[in-house]
């Protein structure tokens, strides 16, 4: 046998679908049950302004403690990208576009 046929039974081998959602690598279920915005962020690889974004809006819920700590759910991160990803990209039907600047 030569190395091109090893090579091609070596990857005819399906894994397995995750149980749960991962981003580069890392599996929700391995994640704390209470995250900070630092985690959150770094989970879905976006800045931190994304996710407090999404919380000032009533999208992702998070609990305040005191001034300056807000915490997220594990729980309520996995439904928000649940419901995230049955969305599209489009712009809100009730939104206005920006207007254009152009002259």
């Amino acid at each position: 046998m030569n190395d091109i046929e090893v090579n091609r039974k070596e990857t005819e081998f399906v894994a397995s679908p995750s149980p749960s959602p991962t981003s580069k690598g890392v599996k929700l279920d391995s994640l704390p049950d209470v995250l900070t915005v630092d985690q959150v962020s770094a989970y879905l690889q976006v800045s931190r302004s994304v996710v407090y974004g999404e919380i000032s809006a009533g999208r992702l819920p998070a609990v305040r403690l005191g001034m300056r700590v807000i915490r997220i759910s594990k729980w309520s991160l996995q439904r928000w990208l649940e419901r995230s990803t049955d969305t599209t990209f489009a712009t809100p039907a009730n939104s206005q576009a920006a207007p254009s600047r152009m002259h």
